[in-house]
């Protein structure tokens, strides 16, 4: 059916990487506030539309790419089930329906949110395409969710928030690297990835897992006291983050896997519950007093 082909393309399951638009509102301590919560729940369905829209564009212009990968080769778009021409309109549609949306919001979320998609219709259409920028472009795109989030309620994200989002990004992008790397023949893959060796990617994916478990660690320890957390709480949640990382790393070498974090996460149970025991103790580092 068509609309089924629809939904397919739209990824939702990718909409998780958009719940960092919550991220300011949580750790201000105000996620109970019930207008801060209405307002940063329609800034997650803005950015969703604007995703997704962006992701509709990049599979027209990869479609003749992903009909040769072994996974991408089943996308609607890929496999013909989907017209390009339809796709387009589609994602013109939500592009300026998020647009729109956010414009009425928010003004500083709306530029956000138009930077975002400008950055991305790059990346989809030729910047994917040069070695290093694939990756850091990637990784901003997770910036620009948190710090839309802050601007949403008017609050202005920890640089610990900030710095943590952007190694963790980079751990991941870096993971999404090396499984395409090992599971793409070098026919068939994007441009870019030519460029990297895989002794280069393990190196950087070392030096991002380490920033990222330092920056924790630092965030968790030693950063300057804030009223709303307690403490002692925040820094059990090191063990779970440690853990999550470690088992992620273990997935990758153990079935090629890092091409799609998202599909990680749900299907391996011990990952995603060293998530949800992270959000558990995040919660209680942050709204449980005693």
């Amino acid at each position: 059916m068509m609309i089924f082909e629809i939904i397919l393309s739209l990824r939702p399951k990718q909409w998780v990487k958009n719940l960092l638009i919550f991220a300011p509102l949580f750790f201000s301590g105000q996620v109970f506030t019930e207008l801060l919560l209405i307002i940063s729940l329609q800034g997650f369905f803005i950015f969703s539309l604007v995703v997704s829209g962006g992701y509709l564009i990049n599979d027209v212009f990869d479609k003749s790419i992903d009909a040769k990968h072994p996974f991408k080769n089943k996308r609607p778009i890929a496999k013909g089930s989907l017209k390009t021409s339809t796709a387009i309109l589609i994602a013109i549609l939500m592009n300026f329906i998020g647009l729109i949306w956010a414009y009425n919001l928010n003004l500083p979320f709306f530029f956000i949110s138009l930077i975002y998609l400008m950055i991305m219709l790059g990346y989809h259409t030729w910047l994917k395409n040069y070695v290093l920028l694939d990756i850091i472009i990637v990784s901003s795109g997770y910036l620009l969710r948190i710090i839309g989030g802050g601007l949403l309620i008017k609050v202005e994200p920890s640089p610990w928030l900030l710095l943590v989002t952007f190694s963790l990004s980079l751990f991941l992008v870096v993971s999404k690297r090396i499984g395409e790397m090992k599971n793409i023949p070098p026919e068939n893959r994007r441009k870019s990835l030519n460029f990297y060796s895989e002794n280069m990617l393990n190196n950087m994916l070392v030096v991002s897992t380490t920033l990222t478990i330092t920056a924790y660690a630092i965030y968790a320890f030693l950063s300057t006291n804030n009223p709303v957390i307690n403490r002692n709480i925040l820094q059990l949640s090191l063990l779970p983050v440690i853990f999550g990382i470690f088992r992620y790393l273990y997935l990758m070498d153990k079935n090629n896997g890092g091409e799609e974090p998202e599909e990680e996460l749900f299907r391996d149970s011990p990952l995603l519950t060293s998530v949800l025991i992270w959000i558990i103790i995040m919660f209680g580092a942050y709204y449980i007093k005693f």
